[in-house]
């Protein structure tokens, strides 16, 4: 027998009630969650860009500092443009340690000397900046010339240590 009130109809009423028919959308549990992912993965991704750029900063100041420290040790060994260097040379006097006078197979006189943080030649050209200490010296025909350059940009700093050594062939000795 069958009440007045209809088995297994439902209304409207129980029907929201029991979730069956929802408004689409997101509750504010899911926002929360969602919300609470999105800020741990962007704090996540954040450190691992703010790793990268002083990675990235260190190593371009390292890079800077040893590609001007070997060209100013290149320079010197080699010469710049038209006249030699030390390689090149037929006499050389040690003046001090962090200087040296030569003559240049053309009979033209050079030097290098460190002074005030920096490397210049006979004419004052700097060949190199922020030379924390420089160092010459000599055994036979042989020279060891020893730089330490220092380059800082922004926070970064950098130190390199740097030395080459150089055969002077046809040399004299004054």
């Amino acid at each position: 027998m069958v009440s007045h009130r209809t088995q297994g109809v439902r209304t409207r009423t129980t029907q929201r009630r029991r979730g069956e028919r929802r408004r689409p959308g997101f509750t504010l549990p899911e926002v929360l969650i969602a919300l609470g992912l999105l800020t741990l993965v962007s704090a996540a991704v954040w450190s691992v860009y703010v790793f990268c750029q002083r990675i990235y900063g260190t190593q371009t100041v390292d890079i800077y500092a040893t590609r001007d420290a070997s060209m100013c040790l290149f320079n010197m060994v080699y010469g710049r443009g038209k006249q030699a260097g030390l390689r090149a040379c037929v006499s050389a006097t040690l003046v001090s340690e962090d200087e040296i006078s030569f003559v240049r197979p053309d009979g033209s006189a050079g030097r290098f000397l460190h002074k005030d943080r920096r490397i210049v030649d006979e004419a004052g050209r700097v060949l190199c900046d922020d030379v924390e200490d420089f160092s010459i010296s000599r055994t036979g025909s042989v020279l060891l010339l020893t730089l330490k350059k220092i380059d800082q940009e922004g926070m970064f700093t950098s130190t390199n240590d740097l030395n080459t050594v150089v055969y002077l062939r046809n040399m004299k000795w004054e």
